[in-house]
Formats: C-alpha cells, structure tokens, sequence
C-alpha cells in the first residue's frame, strides 16, 4: 500500500540591521547623519514538502517554499531581501545495491539580491552593502545513480551525478545594470560527476574520481549581444582525484589522497581584478581516531 509524509511549515523573520559610520581614525566624532545607515526586514516564510512511497522500490517527491535572504548588514532603508518561490519534484528509486534519483527545480525570484564583497564587486564597483537584480528565473535537473555491486569478495561503489542549472534575469533592474536575459555569474550550466573505488572487508579501499564544471560567465554583461567575451568567463574544468584508505584498528584509519591528479591548471575564477587559477595537484596524508563515548 503507497505511504505518503506531508510536511508543513511556517518561520518568520525580523531582522534590524545598523551600520555606524564615525568621521576620524579614533572613531571620536560621527560621520554625517547621512552615512548612517539602518534597514529591517519582516517576512513570513511558508514551505510544503510531500513524499509519496509508491512501492517498496519507488518514491515520488514534491515541496513548495518560499525563500528568502536578507540584504546585507550595510543596506539602506528601504532595501527589499531577496525572495523566492522554490519548486522541487522528482523521483526515487532504490533496490538492493542500486539508488537512483531523478530531481527538477523552479525557484522564481521576484527580487533577487547579490552581496557586495571585495571578491566578488558589484556592478557598481561596490565591495560592502547590497546590489539588487530584480527578477530571475532559477531552473534545472539533477539526476544521481549510486552502485554497490559485490565481486569477488569485493565491493565496488560506482557513482555518477549530473546537474544542469540555467539562470537568467527576466526583468531588468531598477537602475538599470542587469538587463532581462543576462546570465547569472559562476553559476556553471553543466556539473558532472563520475566516481568508482574498491573496497575490502578487510579495511583497505581505494577510490578515483572526476569532475568536470562549465565555463562560467563573471558578470552580467557577458553574451550580452555585441560584448567582447574573451575575458568575461572561466574556463571549464575537469579534474581527477585519487584517495586510498586503510583500517588499522577498529578506531584509527590512514587515509592519502591526493587532488587533481592531473595537474590541470584552467582559470576558475576572475575577480576581483583577475584571473586565478584553480588548487593545482595537492597530496594529502592524514589519520582519523574515532571515539566511542557511550558508556
């Protein structure tokens, strides 16, 4: 017989925010009363989440919640949080050794907000406070299987995940800085993951991977039609890893690992002011000591 949760919530939010600005070094005197700046917030934040068991192997999955992310700390007053309606539904199944999983997503923005930060400006150059993009339409699929078969005596995780994400503006700013269309910034269209090991019942496993991250755009400007792209995105990655692991005692494993194992080097990021380059090959050694605490 199908089996079926419903989950239903509700918060509300109320967030003052001050920031006091002072005129001298030895903050004695205040700056003009026009460099204060105040702001608050107040939001009801409902959400529904359903899973429906359909069968000992099938799952069918749903929720709606509205979303929200303040402004930052250096906001005026006035300045709207970020607010969303999110969507999800999708499917499980699991039998035995083998889990499949099947999700899309719809988060519609009725204004979005981008903190300003000295990594990552705002259009305006802004590098503290808030910048506000409007509207934004958030969608896509994630799709994962995971694999455990045993042979030989040996279990063989496999696993393979893949995301597709395409963000865009569909309304332009107020101040007119992000326009409908734009793409989001570093967020990737493609993600994809592949990973296969080995593991022994006697401690040892050994397990490989790779990951391979779209090119990303840096800014709204880019592919705005008749803008120059060559310096307005990262390049795609792709890169293995490798770690192995050994149990010595029922509390303390060895493990090694190490990343990019490659040793590609591609451009990840451009701001601020620049390219940079992802980790290159790192090598790790280490050892974890578990605790039994109960008595």
């Amino acid at each position: 017989m199908a089996q079926s949760d419903l989950l239903l919530a509700l918060r509300y939010e109320d967030i003052d925010t001050a920031r006091t600005e002072y005129a001298t070094p030895d903050r004695s005197m205040l700056a003009p009363a026009d460099r204060q700046i105040s702001n608050n917030i107040r939001e009801w934040l409902p959400g529904a989440g359903l899973t429906w068991q359909l069968s000992d192997r099938w799952q069918w999955l749903a929720g709606v919640h509205r979303g929200m992310a303040p402004p930052g700390a250096g906001a005026i007053d006035g300045t709207d949080p970020e607010i969303s309606v999110n969507y999800e539904t999708g499917f499980r199944y699991g039998l035995r050794d083998l889990h499949v999983e099947l999700i899309g997503f719809y988060s519609d923005y009725e204004n979005s907000v981008r903190l300003c930060s000295v990594a990552f400006p705002c259009a305006n150059g802004a590098d503290s406070g808030s910048e506000q993009l409007g509207e934004a339409i958030i969608q896509g699929l994630e799709a994962a299987i995971e694999y455990r078969p045993q042979w030989v005596g040996l279990s063989w995780p496999l696993q393979l995940s893949y995301t597709y994400t395409d963000a865009e503006v569909t309304a332009d700013s107020a101040d007119g800085a992000v326009l409908d269309g734009d793409l989001y910034p570093y967020i990737p269209r493609d993600q994809l993951y592949a990973g296969v090991g080995v593991e022994a019942p006697a401690g040892w496993s050994l397990n490989t991977a790779a990951r391979y991250v779209s090119a990303m755009c840096i800014d709204f400007e880019c592919e705005r039609p008749g803008t120059d792209n060559r310096f307005r995105k990262t390049d795609s990655v792709f890169a293995m890893d490798l770690a192995a692991g050994y149990q010595l005692s029922s509390v303390t494993r060895v493990y090694a690992r190490v990343d990019n194992l490659f040793d590609s080097d591609v451009i990840v990021s451009r701001s601020p002011a620049g390219a940079r380059v992802n980790k290159p090959r790192t090598a790790i050694l280490g050892f974890t000591v578990q605790f039994n605490t109960e008595s």
